[in-house]
């Protein structure tokens, strides 16, 4: 959208500053409508989504003892979600370190045995089959200690499992546990989703696909579509839907955005095309009741009210659809215009 739109704001800006000069030599400021070479959008409904949203489950069979977060809560990344109870399991681990120093006291007393009778068979005192025995007790000894490693991991896992940390942070949306409850192994715990990245998710017919792909440009419509957001990314899925024919398409929004929420429904507009349009400053437009208009300012500078027919909204500039022609003087504040026709009836 920016390539398109650049020199015809340069152009804009150039003729909005002429326009305000010239006005207010009548005492009235005012910029000329000028048309600009913008893009030629279609809009699409839209729904804003976390990127990161999940539902937490146990991994490990206990009672529940404590419970840190409700719903609506702000959870920091690697905060403590809830705890279950650990005797048992912090209780193995222990049983599990024991029996590791155990089988290393045993590793080494067969590697002292070891090293005893080879210092013997050297001066031919103890035969080889004995010497392959010890040999073997000895590498039975190593294999025990890597045994007892093992289960020391496992059982350290197990223990981790009692403690619920999140993923990411987020918003808990959804609790489904309560503080006491006895859970088992891939029950839900909580679910929650994150406000750090956001996105669009909408639909668009598969006769604009091969259009939309090559362009790949889009923007996010907010606040009755005064206010827009170009999109990070467009991802359009490779399949339509069966039933609709219609593509699934993902839109980006920037890091933390803190102007939508997950849910909002929005309008998604694409540029399929460019064209001129003729624009004004936003708040030159008055609106009485269901009438929108403005004032123009003839060549004497005396302003009178005209209806209009306004378009699309766009960083405090408004497209004008009909009722205006181009390099016609518009008021920008209409109350002082309001007030110079109520003078000049009197």
């Amino acid at each position: 959208m920016k390539k398109h739109s650049v020199s015809g704001f340069i152009a804009l800006c150039a003729s909005l500053s002429a326009g305000v000069s010239i006005a207010q030599e009548h005492g009235l400021a005012s910029v000329p409508a000028a048309l600009v070479r913008l893009p030629t959008e279609r809009l699409f409904d839209g729904v804003v989504e976390s990127v990161h949203q999940s539902t937490v489950s146990s991994q490990t069979l206990g009672r529940i003892v404590e419970i840190h977060f409700d719903v609506d809560d702000l959870v920091p990344k690697d905060s403590v979600l809830l705890r279950f109870q650990d005797t048992e399991a912090r209780a193995r681990v222990e049983q599990e370190q024991a029996n590791l120093k155990d089988a290393q006291s045993r590793l080494k007393i067969a590697a002292e045995e070891n090293q005893r009778v080879r210092n013997l068979i050297e001066r031919k005192l103890v035969s080889q089959s004995d010497a392959d025995r010890l040999d073997a007790t000895f590498n039975s000894a190593a294999a025990n200690v890597e045994l007892a490693k093992a289960r020391i991991v496992q059982a350290q896992q197990q223990l981790d499992y009692t403690v619920v940390r999140a993923p990411y942070s987020g918003v808990v949306v959804t609790r489904h546990v309560q503080l006491g409850e006895t859970v088992q192994v891939g029950q839900a715990l909580m679910t929650g989703f994150s406000l750090d990245a956001l996105r669009v998710v909408s639909t668009i017919p598969q006769d604009l696909v091969l259009q939309l792909r090559e362009r790949t440009s889009a923007r996010v419509l907010i606040d009755d579509r005064s206010v827009s957001v170009d999109s990070q990314a467009v991802t359009i899925f490779p399949y339509a839907d069966k039933s609709s024919h219609s593509f699934k398409i993902w839109l980006g929004l920037p890091e933390k955005f803190s102007a939508l929420y997950p849910g909002m429904l929005v309008k998604v507009a694409f540029a399929i095309g460019d064209g001129s349009r003729l624009l004004i400053p936003e708040s030159a437009l008055v609106q009485r009741s269901e009438v929108t208009g403005l004032y123009v300012l003839n060549n004497k500078g005396e302003p009178s009210f005209r209806r209009v027919l306004a378009g699309r909204k766009m960083d405090g500039k408004v497209e004008i659809i009909s009722g205006l022609s181009e390099g016609e003087q518009v008021a920008v504040d209409p109350i002082a215009a309001t007030s110079r026709v109520k003078v000049g009836n009197h």
